[in-house]
C-alpha cells in the first residue's frame, strides 16, 4: 500500500463561492493539495513534469458530499496513490474538519499523464514511478 499524505488548509470563496457548489469546491481544494504534495513529498513538482514534456490532468473525479465547511475554516486533506495502470494513476481523497476531525467527502480522482503536444496519453516513466512508488 502506498503512503498517505496530509496536508491542512483553509477553506477559501474561490474553492467554490457558491452554496452547494460542493463539487469545484473540493475538487479545487484537493487538485491544490495534490500539486502541493508532489513537490512536497514525492520530490515531484509539477514543473519537473513539464519540463520533461508531460502534462498531469484529472480525467475522473468521485466525490461524495457528507456536509460542508464554511468559508474560513481549516480542513485537512489526506491523500494516497491507490494504484498505476498504464497512462492512469488512481488517487484516493479524505477531507476532515481540522477542529473536530469528521469527515466531509472522499472519493477519488484518476490521473493522467499526457505527452506534451501530441495530447496522447503515455505510461509514467520508471522514474516517476519510483519517485511516486512510496
Amino acid at each position: 500500500m502506498y503512503s498517505i499524505f496530509e496536508s491542512e488548509l483553509t477553506v477559501q470563496s474561490d474553492y467554490g463561492s457558491h452554496h452547494g457548489d460542493n463539487y469545484a469546491k473540493y475538487f479545487n481544494m484537493v487538485a491544490h493539495v495534490r500539486e502541493e504534495q508532489l513537490a512536497r513529498f514525492y520530490n515531484l513538482p509539477l514543473e519537473e513534469i513539464e519540463a520533461r514534456g508531460y502534462n498531469l490532468f484529472i480525467s475522473t473525479a468521485h466525490i461524495n458530499f457528507i456536509r460542508e465547511p464554511g468559508e474560513g475554516e481549516a480542513v485537512t486533506v489526506k491523500t494516497q496513490i491507490d494504484n498505476f495502470s498504464g497512462c492512469s494513476c488512481n488517487i484516493n481523497f479524505w477531507v476532515y474538519k481540522k477542529s473536530d476531525k469528521r469527515l466531509v467527502a472522499d472519493g477519488y480522482f484518476v490521473y493522467n499523464l499526457r505527452s506534451g503536444n501530441a495530447q496522447i496519453t503515455d505510461e509514467f516513466p520508471d522514474d516517476f514511478l519510483g519517485k511516486l512508488s512510496i
